[in-house]
């Protein structure tokens, strides 16, 4: 092993002289060498972590992970999961660490100390300059540098992100002076690790995390201060403090810039806690390569599926649609094939309308049992007898075997089985997803993607606000 290597798209790489990130998506490769494989292994970004409970995903066994996209192995990996029950020495003492230890057998891993799910700003006490608080499942806990420089040598991860004392993102109530300490503490133990992690044998790649609360300037000033000083240690910057109290839209996305702006165009960013579709959206725009998939199993655990398409549909006119109805100039067969143009126009228009009903009928059906525009509720009783798929042209495994009613029993019954159908689904969707996002921004047609998404969204869910 060695750490992970990205290297940029050359269609976004910045015009000579340019050293900072340019804004908006963009598309990367993002490579990792396991100790289990022959070479080098390449994935695309933007990209999703598969989300984590002690270093495996929570319903899935290694013969399930292997049902999904190839990126479904890359793991995002919460040390708070671990210090509750474990100590270091228990996965370190295994030949390969985590990578070995762990079951599923990631074929890259990004570790942190902040698990997405049980952040809370308002649960944990107060940070020192000797150590910071982090949620676990199971409460809080206390972690220093030592702590955590200890965990990474024994689990043994690709790359891990600094520990950080995350500050608030709400607009009010936060002391400018309070988030100003944070983001020097964060500095502080960031070079503690840096010289902590440096000599170790497996060479973990270091992202940095930035902050800044809820301040765009001290944000800024926090990127600049940790580029300048340890930039060329890092491999790449993780935007914190988001997910915290933030409002989404416009405000969320000054953050997020302020943050990326300085940073070298060269290196990811990952950013945690902007796990929902629409959050999704917001950090792709604001030029973020690696979010986490928490929301899939947020939705598996309530017993939700993801039901929303993940593309607009094909238009039904112009280029990649039906051909334009010829127009008729008097000449023998003319009128023929005007009229079978005609019935060719009419026919999709007709389907349109059906897929347009049937899209309104599921979506009042999803908000009458207590779904929205990206998931159905499975306990719901309206899908006791529904012989469809979770969701119609899927296909993964559980939609391919197995229908909304059968998974709906399951649910009734308490069965396990639920719970790893709709982790197999919900894994499998997000990532096509992801695919759909990335096929967008290398078309030029993130815009339009993103509108699609939003639209739909504030119109099945009766809100004007995208």
């Amino acid at each position: 092993m060695g750490g992970i290597v990205w290297e940029l798209d050359p269609r976004f790489a910045p015009a000579d002289g340019e050293s900072t990130a340019r804004p908006g998506p963009r598309l990367g490769t993002l490579t990792t060498t396991p100790w289990d494989h022959p070479g080098p292994v390449g994935f695309p970004t933007p990209m999703a972590l598969t989300y984590t409970r002690r270093g495996e995903p929570a319903h899935l066994t290694p013969d399930n992970v292997d049902l999904l996209p190839r990126e479904a192995r890359t793991f995002h990996v919460s040390l708070a999961h671990f210090m509750d029950h474990l100590g270091p020495d228990h996965v370190g003492n295994m030949p390969g660490g985590g990578r070995r230890y762990f079951g599923c057998r990631p074929t890259c891993m990004l570790v942190t100390a902040r698990d997405p799910l049980t952040f809370d700003q308002d649960a944990k006490q107060s940070n020192t300059d000797a150590h910071t608080f982090v949620a676990s499942p199971t409460g809080t806990t206390k972690i220093t540098t030592d702590d955590y420089a200890r965990w990474i040598e024994a689990i043994q991860p690709d790359a891990f992100v600094a520990l950080a004392d995350e500050s608030p993102s709400w607009r009010d109530g936060v002391a400018l002076k309070k988030t100003k300490q944070a983001s020097a503490r964060t500095e502080k133990w960031l070079a503690r690790l840096l010289e902590k992690t440096k000599e170790l044998p497996t060479r973990p790649s270091v992202f940095a995390s930035l902050h800044g609360g809820a301040d765009v300037q001290e944000r800024r000033a926090c990127a600049e201060g940790i580029v300048e000083r340890h930039g060329t240690q890092l491999a790449g910057f993780a935007i914190g403090s988001m997910g915290a109290g933030e409002t989404p839209g416009e405000h969320r996305q000054s953050l997020l810039r302020a943050s990326i702006k300085p940073t070298p165009w060269d290196k990811p960013r990952y950013v945690a806690g902007l796990g929902a579709p629409l959050d999704v959206l917001d950090a792709l725009e604001s030029g973020v390569d690696l979010v986490e998939a928490s929301f899939c199993h947020q939705c598996t655990t309530q017993g939700y599926a993801l039901t929303f398409p993940v593309k607009p549909p094909p238009t039904t006119n112009g280029a990649g649609g039906l051909k334009k109805r010829k127009r008729c100039d008097g000449k023998d067969g003319d009128e023929r094939h005007e009229r079978v143009a005609e019935d060719e126009e009419r026919v999709a228009e007709d389907e349109e309308r059906v897929a347009e009903d049937g899209e309104e009928e599921d979506a009042n059906r999803r908000l009458l049992t207590g779904g929205d525009a990206f998931k159905s509720n499975m306990w719901a009783l309206a899908y006791r007898a529904d012989k469809r798929p979770l969701l119609p042209g899927c296909e993964c495994y559980t939609c391919e075997r197995y229908m909304r009613a059968y998974v709906h029993h399951l649910l009734q019954c308490h069965e396990m089985t639920a719970a790893v159908l709709l982790d197999i689904h919900n894994y499998f969707h997000f990532n096509k997803f992801m695919e759909a996002a990335r096929e967008a921004i290398g078309a030029g047609t993130f815009a339009e993607f993103a509108a699609f998404h939003r639209e739909r969204a504030a119109r099945m869910d009766g809100d004007d606000e995208t």
